[in-house]
């Protein structure tokens, strides 16, 4: 799979681990409320599907969509992870045939891709968030004045890690700039939304990589994410920081990490198997739980038949940032679909 991934042009990136910066990243309140509620509601049914479908599987790949600050009925971040077990191109192949577009271009779905995202290989975490433009705060300033501070913390610890490896002097001495440049955009008012969402997808995705690659005894873990403007920031900071909190969340320190590109104008090669993540963000972004209304028909098919009844490969999480912020799993029933 990752020697197969190698040979793109546009690549796969192998990072280094940095293990003098954990602290960094898990003492924001998301990490305690991702912590309790997947211990809580979700590890045991992790655990039972990965023992019935990827049993002694140790390369995994993650792939990522996001629907954020748009006009739907909820924000969605989804996280869809692929045990690894020979080539992966027969699903390749068949996700191509049985959907040939992104959801928001298909009329209908067809039903032996419901199918397969209900029975198939991926298992997938989905986070509504609701209350979130400010974070955990109340103001736009206070906001802006943390995100600066922990651009600070990053920009701080990167002499630390070059006196740790004069090998990768020079990249930490451009990451640093990096993190210099866009803390003086958000002290001009720019890139504030971006970097707090860039945070929340590194933040909940690093944790659950984490989660999987402890539970699974992982030897590789890829990022693969759709392409979006949060993977523009810098040069691929989504990916340092994405990995960052995979390595300060993980007792796995042996698990190697990937990443590939997902900038705005790159090549997105594995573009097939961002349509699983691209489904369910989707129907549950379109679906007004108040209101119990979607759209289109082609959002209610995906509900009722994949989503409804689902606690085993389809886990679904409301993440509410008003105080006190919390975090709960939600399964819906057909009779919540019964639109």
């Amino acid at each position: 799979m990752y020697a197969h991934l190698s040979i793109h042009l546009v690549g796969i990136y192998k990072l280094v681990a940095e293990t003098m910066h954990t602290e960094l990243f898990t003492n924001a309140p998301v990490f305690d409320l991702l912590h309790k509620i997947f211990e809580k509601s979700s590890r045991q049914d992790v655990l039972d599907w990965i023992h019935t479908n990827a049993y002694g599987v140790v390369n995994w790949v993650c792939y990522s969509d996001y629907y954020l600050n748009k006009e739907k009925a909820n924000n969605v971040l989804t996280f869809s992870f692929l045990p690894v077990v020979g080539s992966i191109q027969l699903y390749e192949n068949l996700i191509r045939r049985l959907v040939p577009t992104e959801i928001k271009h298909a009329r209908t779905v067809n039903p032996q891709f419901l199918s397969f995202l209900a029975r198939g290989p991926f298992l997938n975490f989905s986070f509504i968030l609701t209350n979130y433009k400010y974070l955990f705060f109340k103001t736009h300033r206070e906001l802006t004045d943390f995100l600066i501070r922990e651009l600070q913390r990053m920009i701080d610890i990167i002499p630390t890690w070059i006196e740790h490896s004069q090998r990768n002097k020079n990249d930490y001495i451009h990451y640093q700039r990096d993190l210099v440049k866009i803390q003086r955009q958000i002290r001009d008012g720019h890139k504030i939304q971006l970097f707090r969402d860039m945070l929340l997808v590194a933040s909940i995705g690093g944790y659950l990589s984490a989660a999987i690659a402890d539970i699974t005894h992982a030897e590789k873990m890829a990022w693969l994410s759709d392409r979006d403007a949060i993977n523009d920031l810098g040069k691929l900071l989504s990916t340092r920081v994405f990995h960052s909190i995979f390595t300060a969340c993980t007792s796995n320190q042996s698990c190697e990490f990937f990443v590939a590109p997902a900038r705005c104008k790159d090549k997105e090669w594995y573009h097939q198997f961002i349509k699983i993540p691209d489904y369910i963000t989707g129907a549950l972004a379109d679906f007004d739980m108040d209101e119990n209304v979607v759209s289109h028909e082609k959002f209610a098919t995906l509900l009722r038949n994949v989503i409804a009844d689902n606690n085993h490969n389809i886990l679904v999480y409301k993440m509410d940032f008003s105080s006190p912020p919390s975090c709960s799993r939600i399964i819906y029933t057909k009779n919540d679909c019964n639109f």
